[in-house]
C-alpha cells in the first residue's frame, strides 16, 4: 500500500506543477503566453540590441539570453503582482490568509526570484560582448540590425508555431 501512496503522490505533485504552468506561467517553457503581447516581448528585444550591439552570433545569443531572462521576469513578477493584489483585496490583514494562500504567494517569490538569477547571469555573460568589441574594434561582422531582424523573425515563427498548435 504505501507504494500505491507514494505513486499517487507523485502523480499528484506533477499535475499540481501542470497547473501552475498554465495558472500564473511561472514555469511555462512557452515564449508567449495568452494574455501577453508579443510587441511587448518585440520592442524589448530592440531595446537591448540598439543597446548591446551585438557583432556576432554568439553576441547576439547572449543578448537573447538577456531578452528572454527580462521576459521572464517580467512575467513572474506580474503573476506575483497580480497574486497577492487579489489576496490581499479578499483578506486585508495577514493572518486571515489561509496555509494554501501563503504557500502559492512563497512559490510564485521562489520562481520570480529564479528568474532574478537567470536574468543577472544573463547580464553578466552579455558583459563580454562590450569587452570583445573593446578588443576587436576593427573586426565587425554583421551589423546588430540584422540580428535583431533574425531574432525577431524567430520568434514570429515561434508564436505562429504555438498558435496554430
Amino acid at each position: 500500500m504505501p507504494k500505491n501512496f507514494e505513486l499517487i503522490s507523485v502523480a499528484h505533485r506533477k499535475t499540481l506543477k501542470r497547473r501552475d504552468t498554465v495558472k500564473h506561467g511561472g514555469r511555462a517553457l512557452t515564449l508567449f503566453l495568452s494574455d501577453e503581447n508579443p510587441d511587448d516581448f518585440f520592442a524589448l528585444l530592440e531595446e537591448a540590441f540598439t543597446l548591446f550591439r551585438p557583432q556576432t552570433a554568439r553576441d547576439a545569443r547572449l543578448v537573447m539570453d538577456v531578452v528572454y531572462g527580462r521576459w521572464f521576469l517580467l512575467r513572474r513578477q506580474r503573476a506575483y503582482d497580480s497574486y497577492d493584489c487579489e489576496v490581499c483585496t479578499q483578506k486585508a490583514e495577514i493572518t486571515q490568509w489561509t496555509a494554501d494562500e501563503l504557500r502559492q504567494l512563497r512559490l510564485l517569490d521562489k520562481y520570480k526570484i529564479q528568474a532574478e538569477r537567470a536574468l543577472l547571469q544573463a547580464l553578466k555573460n552579455a558583459e563580454y560582448i562590450g569587452i570583445a568589441a573593446r578588443r576587436n574594434r576593427s573586426r565587425l561582422n554583421r551589423p546588430w540590425e540584422q540580428w535583431c531582424e533574425i531574432q525577431k523573425e524567430k520568434s514570429r515563427l515561434e508564436l505562429r508555431l504555438s498558435t496554430s498548435l
